[in-house]
């Protein structure tokens, strides 16, 4: 970016601020003129130190400063105004959204704008977020199921008796009532659970059977399976 004035030229450098090319003298990591002032006024940052062209190319607007600029360069208005959100969050947030409300054409236009100048950024940005948030909703997902095995249970069986067309449902409080009255043991062996519990019911939803907690028993892996969709009096299990 640069910037004309008679036989000199100023320029911006992302490092070093401001560049004069022509006679002049070297004030604070930029080359000043000697009839500088007596064209364009300059002002000193009160941030970085650094004299600068008293213009808007160089500060923000501001009526109640000198010159009808700010007292920060525009490099440490940002900074500053950066550092003041990351230490205000809600603060920011707030007086952002109170912005976008008041100036929603402006802020579409600034987002658009963004956008055409940084789009792979933009795109590049959004596809990180999105296979982090898939990773963290996965394992979110897994430690729920872990924290919660009877309501994995339940939401399992509801899902397996509405493909089935079944009437009724549980939940794992239901399933808690359950194992205490069969005080932890298998309904048909008898024999003490373990880890591994499994949800049987008397009546297989596949012949009519309810999904609702009359019709439920726990029951351990092998009288489960042994019983699959067979009725009581088909099994040749311990019948009560």
């Amino acid at each position: 970016m640069g910037y004309n004035m008679g036989h000199l030229l100023y320029t911006t450098n992302p490092r070093d601020g401001i560049n004069i090319r022509g006679h002049g003298q070297h004030i604070g990591g930029a080359i000043m003129d000697d009839h500088t002032s007596d064209s364009i006024p300059t002002k000193v940052c009160t941030k970085c130190g650094v004299e600068y062209p008293a213009t808007l190319e160089f500060f923000y607007a501001k009526k109640s400063c000198k010159y009808g600029v700010n007292s920060y360069c525009k490099r440490c208005s940002v900074r500053v105004s950066i550092d003041n959100s990351r230490k205000n969050t809600e603060q920011a947030r707030a007086r952002r959204q109170r912005w976008t409300e008041k100036h929603p054409d402006k802020d579409r236009e600034s987002k658009r704008l963004y956008y055409e100048k940084h789009r792979q950024e933009v795109i590049d940005k959004a596809s990180d977020k999105q296979q982090h948030d898939k990773q963290w909703t996965a394992n979110r997902n897994r430690k729920w199921k872990k924290d919660n095995p009877l309501k994995v249970l339940a939401m399992a069986h509801k899902r397996r008796a509405l493909e089935m067309k079944a009437e009724g449902c549980f939940t794992a409080e239901d399933i808690r009532k359950i194992r205490k009255l069969q005080r932890e043991r298998c309904y048909w062996c008898g024999n003490v659970l373990l880890d591994d519990v499994h949800i049987d019911h008397r009546v297989p939803l596949s012949r009519g059977g309810s999904n609702a907690p009359g019709n439920l028993v726990i029951a351990c892996q092998h009288c489960n399976l042994s019983k699959s969709d067979k009725l009581p009096h088909e099994w040749c299990g311990r019948l009560l």
